[in-house]
């Protein structure tokens, strides 16, 4: 439950970082999700340096590939980003005592039709496959036992 409710403030505490700061900008006129316009994303970008452990591995790389896969599954970017950061924090190479990998700390046991041989140290296929796993969660479970199951939190609801 403490992992779970720092992911819910760190998505509400960025949504308010980056809402604050494209209310300077008074040329913004796209949505603050929108992690292609470039007030937001620096903002993003600058949060995900400061809440990093160590030096965050190629960022615009991560925020790019967060917000193609995102959209593609109907995901929040934010949450998305935020879940890097609790499972992570933001490095590419973690690896827990579970052997949940990559950005997103997948649990290859329990996806192997969605890893199909490749590696989840690899960003595109850690978040590709993070972000196919989250909206599975929360499809089944709905947004709050979704995101517990994902994270490891709610071990009943999950049949593996």
């Amino acid at each position: 439950m403490k992992h779970f409710a720092k992911l819910i403030i760190f998505v509400v505490t960025l949504f308010l970082v980056t809402s604050s700061y494209a209310n300077y900008n008074t040329h913004l006129k796209t949505n603050i999700l929108d992690l292609s316009d470039p007030v937001v994303r620096e903002a993003i970008k600058s949060w995900v340096v400061k809440n990093s452990c160590g030096k965050p591995n190629d960022v615009d790389m991560m925020l790019d590939l967060v917000g193609v896969h995102s959209q593609q599954k109907n995901l929040n970017p934010y949450l998305v980003i935020g879940l890097i950061r609790q499972e992570s924090c933001f490095y590419t190479k973690a690896r827990s005592n579970m052997n949940a990998q990559g950005y997103m700390q997948v649990i290859p046991r329990w996806h192997p039709e969605k890893i199909k041989g490749r590696s989840l140290y690899n960003p595109t296929v850690g978040i590709d496959v993070g972000t196919q796993v989250m909206r599975e969660y929360i499809d089944k479970y709905g947004e709050v036992k979704g995101l517990k199951v994902y994270s490891g939190g709610a071990k009943s609801y999950y049949n593996g």
